[in-house]
């Protein structure tokens, strides 16, 4: 992760983490001086990510990191690794909406294993299914973060959530499905559409409600739309 300063045209200051094995940043959000960075890590090797030794239990773990911009240098705040078992797991996207910081991505646990994610054990659906985490930043002083809830979903095939906005209390998933499922697919309390073609590739914007200890599905229309039915204006 660089910080690249327009007015010198030059870079300010850069870090890097992780261990031995392949680490992958994937999604920045900035709130104020504090950065915020969401990835995966191979976690059959400890990794050093924003000064915190993470070790976790699977094949690829999730990560979430704070860093605080100095100006010319930075101060590592710490991360957390969340998913916990041998499948692939991955942070994809984050946004942050005052201390409240939201993360989406991939958990892969087999047809009925369970995740744990931000203190919320979910069920894997199939082969990988779409997650949304919520954490709380105790302060630009304080390493780390609180959990805050986590909701997924998916069908019998590979889901992910890779894009997320935030707009109050509201918060926007858009992400992957694959609708030749052989189960439903179901995403914010709505079944998508399935059988849309020979790879069944098909893409999904999900709504939902922050509650202030979870989420809640966005209501009718607007819980989860398929693309081809997609409205114009989310209400």
């Amino acid at each position: 992760m660089a910080k690249y300063s327009a007015s010198t045209n030059s870079f300010a200051w850069a870090t890097s983490g992780g261990g031995t094995g392949d680490d992958q940043g994937n999604g920045i959000a900035v709130s104020g001086s504090t950065v915020y960075v969401t990835g995966q890590f191979t976690s059959g090797a400890s990794a050093n990510i924003s000064g915190t030794s993470l070790a976790g239990a699977g094949n690829l773990d999730i990560f979430v990191a704070k860093y605080v911009d100095s100006g010319t240098t930075f101060t590592a705040r710490g991360a957390i690794s969340e998913g916990g078992n041998a499948g692939i797991d991955k942070g994809i996207a984050i946004a942050v909406s005052g201390s409240t910081v939201y993360v989406t991505g991939q958990m892969y646990a087999a047809a009925g294993g369970t995740v744990s994610i931000s203190g919320t054990t979910l069920t894997d659906n199939g082969i990988a299914d779409f997650f949304l985490a919520r954490y709380t930043d105790p302060g630009s002083t304080t390493n780390g973060f609180t959990n805050g809830g986590a909701v997924s979903g998916g069908g019998s095939i590979a889901d992910a959530g890779n894009a997320i906005a935030v707009n109050g209390t509201k918060v926007y998933v858009a992400g992957k499905y694959n609708s030749n499922s052989t189960t439903p697919v179901v995403i914010a309390g709505t079944t998508l559409p399935s059988g849309s073609g020979t790879n069944g590739q098909d893409f999904f914007v999900a709504k939902y409600t922050d509650n202030g200890s979870g989420f809640t599905g966005g209501g009718p229309c607007a819980a989860a739309v398929q693309c081809r039915t997609m409205p114009t204006v989310l209400p």
